[in-house]
């Protein structure tokens, strides 16, 4: 019985130190950079680390390294201004009006009703459609 247990106690030690050799896996960097171009500023996405060739232990405790790169090569190809990942815009006047007007709207059960596609005439259909003038914030 003595023995028994000095075997197990032997055998786990060994096992947790062959655990201390193996190399954790780096969590990837991510971060979308910013660079000056002759067009003006540009946002470079990361590049993203092959799903067949990049290993994760699963005793790390880390997530796979290929998680969140696929948002931030997304974010970088839809920012609009590429400053606005440096310093957001500041919020104008005009955006906290329309903001305060719809929501007074609303409390004041004077919305307009939602536009059924299927019995929408071409009219109703263009007035529900978003604005092509430039970019920027919706409002």
């Amino acid at each position: 019985m003595q023995r028994a247990r000095l075997t197990l106690i032997c055998l786990s030690l060994a096992a947790l130190s062959a655990c201390a050799d193996y190399e954790q896996s780096a969590t990837p960097d991510y971060r979308i950079k910013v660079q000056e171009t002759p067009r003006g500023l540009s946002a470079v996405a990361p590049e993203c680390v092959s799903w067949r060739t990049a290993s994760v232990r699963p005793w790390d405790n880390n997530p796979a390294p290929q998680l969140g790169c696929a948002n931030a090569r997304n974010l970088a190809a839809m920012v609009d201004q590429p400053r606005d990942l440096l310093q957001p815009r500041a919020i104008s006047a005009v955006s906290g009006h329309k903001a305060a007007s719809s929501i007074d709207r609303y409390y004041n059960e004077k919305t307009a009703p939602l536009i059924d596609a299927k019995e929408a005439t071409p009219q109703q259909q263009n007035i529900a459609a978003p604005s092509s003038s430039g970019g920027g914030a919706p409002f």
